[in-house]
């Protein structure tokens, strides 16, 4: 799949407050000879990364993970998923897909220590 076909995906798959952000910041009306959009698939990315994820410090997210206690009446799954989450958001995103297998690898060695 190449990137103008993502463009296209992005285009007909984002909905709610995401499907309004990128159709107010970039205009997808312009198209090549082709039909497909004009507009480059990573600065969609970058945009919405900078747009949607939380700029609260690696610190915080950890210190989140390593003080986390079941709450009282939460269930067993929803405490694992709630540490999953949490785990999740200690992930730092990168521009090189290589670099971010390897951060996501690391994180999920982390949740499972």
């Amino acid at each position: 799949m190449g990137p103008k076909d993502k463009v296209a995906i992005v285009r007909l798959k984002v909905k709610g407050s995401a499907e309004v952000f990128i159709t107010t910041k970039f205009d997808f009306s312009k198209v090549d000879s082709n039909g497909f959009s004009l507009l480059e698939y990573e600065d969609i990315r970058k945009a919405c990364i900078e747009r949607f994820v939380g700029k609260r410090t690696d610190q915080y997210h950890y210190t989140n993970l390593q003080s986390a206690v079941q709450k009282r009446g939460e269930s067993v799954e929803q405490f694992a998923e709630r540490i999953r989450h949490l785990g999740s958001l200690t992930i730092r995103h990168k521009d090189a897909e290589e670099e971010q297998k390897v951060v996501n690898e690391e994180a999920e060695r982390r949740m499972l220590a």
